[in-house]
């Protein structure tokens, strides 16, 4: 009988660990241009002082993110992939709230944070 829960537990660690897609070079990468040119878009809105319309591409990159996080890193720890990508998922939740308010200074603060992560991201995991 423990030889079965010994055996029942291994399955369901197991289990439990490859809830992660496998990493996906072509869909991260069709995740990255997508992000960058909600990025841009965001960017010019920033500059323009018409933060109006933002919301759609901060939306745009949460769902990008959200992809992101379930898939596995291609080096390094999953757990700091995953809570990057949570990190950066909140920041654009925040840019989606702050253009709809029409804040321009804190619709760019936003973006420049979620610039910083991806940045940090770059670097362990690139």
């Amino acid at each position: 009988m423990k030889k079965f829960y010994l055996f029942l537990l291994v399955i369901i660690i197991f289990a439990s660990c490859s809830t992660m897609k496998p990493y996906d070079s072509e869909s991260v990468k069709m995740s990255m241009h997508t992000i960058l040119a909600s990025a841009k878009n965001i960017g010019t809105a920033v500059e323009s002082g018409d933060v109006s319309q933002s919301a759609t591409d901060f939306e745009m990159m949460k769902n990008e993110f959200h992809k992101l996080a379930k898939m596995e890193p291609p080096k390094g720890a999953a757990d700091e992939w995953k809570m990057l990508h949570k990190e950066m998922y909140s920041l654009a939740s925040d840019g989606m709230k702050a253009s709809e308010e029409g804040d321009t200074a804190k619709t760019g603060m936003i973006l420049g944070e979620v610039f910083a992560l991806q940045k940090k991201g770059h670097g362990l995991y690139k």
